[in-house]
């Protein structure tokens, strides 16, 4: 699949982490990875190149939302799933639009994901909802990154979050992302895209899973199996040293661009697809 360069926009939002799309009408949401804070970012429409972005209040419940790193939007569910990578948690907020303004329900915490690799600097970034259709026994997923040592996603079973998998990056694809900070799953394809920060570049990747044969254990599901195989690459300019790009969140919108914040350059810029 090819990307052309789209309009690259500012927002105000000191360190962008993370990015997850809701519609058309109410925009996007991102994380500010330095104040933990849940921020909505609606669509792009001011012809000055500002993304108008407004801190949605969490009210007590700021200490839970601690080193938040990455967030996720299910539409089935109407939620959002937020991680933080220092406290490895996963919790979920209900959301809705009251008079206009979006509002989230208290935090549940719903996970704690495991500890791997040593580096706590470099641990859980990004999560995406896979939606049932593209799993081959058609229960959702919740797929999580870890950013290094090992650079690799997490399979979550999305109703109860138990873990099922760490899949590793295939040797090409470790030696074109050196880091991970996001992923997303293109609707329209079901391909998986790949965000690294340090390669400046998307990875286009189709990642699969295959039902083993049935457990002799009574009322056990089927097991899955995933793979993961790249398909291509879209390189992103890397900026210069006032202005360097740190790509930190991806998602799709409804026309099936791309969009990508930035945290070096306070960015939001947006690949269209061709």
């Amino acid at each position: 699949m090819r990307f052309r360069p789209g309009r690259t926009y500012r927002i105000d939002v000191k360190e962008p982490s993370g990015l997850a799309f809701l519609s058309t009408e109410l925009g996007f949401i991102t994380i500010d990875d330095e104040r933990s804070t849940i921020v909505h970012l609606m669509v792009p429409v001011d012809p000055d190149g500002q993304v108008r972005a407004e801190e949605i209040d969490v009210g007590e419940h700021r200490r839970l939302l601690r080193g938040l790193e990455g967030v996720a939007f299910d539409p089935g569910a109407r939620t959002l799933l937020v991680l933080s990578e220092n406290r490895r948690t996963i919790a979920e907020l209900a959301l809705e639009v009251v008079r206009g303004k979006l509002k989230l329900g208290d935090p549940v915490k719903r996970k704690t994901l495991d500890r791997i690799g040593d580096d706590k600097a470099h641990g859980w970034e990004g999560i995406v909802v896979l939606p049932a259709r593209l799993t081959p026994d058609r229960h959702a997923r919740l797929l999580a990154v870890h950013e290094k040592d090992p650079r690799g996603i997490a399979v979550l079973d999305r109703a109860t979050l138990a873990s099922e998998a760490l899949v590793t990056l295939p040797k090409d694809i470790a030696r074109a992302a050196a880091d991970l900070s996001d992923l997303t799953v293109d609707p329209r394809s079901g391909h998986l895209f790949l965000l690294s920060d340090e390669s400046a570049v998307i990875l286009e990747t189709v990642f699969e899973g295959a039902a083993a044969p049935a457990s002799e254990e009574a009322g056990a599901p089927p097991a899955v199996t995933w793979s993961l195989r790249l398909l291509g690459r879209t390189e992103l300019p890397a900026g210069d040293k006032k202005h360097r790009l740190q790509p930190e969140g991806l998602a799709f919108d409804e026309a099936g661009d791309l969009w990508v914040v930035s945290e070096g350059d306070r960015s939001m810029r947006r690949l269209i697809r061709e």
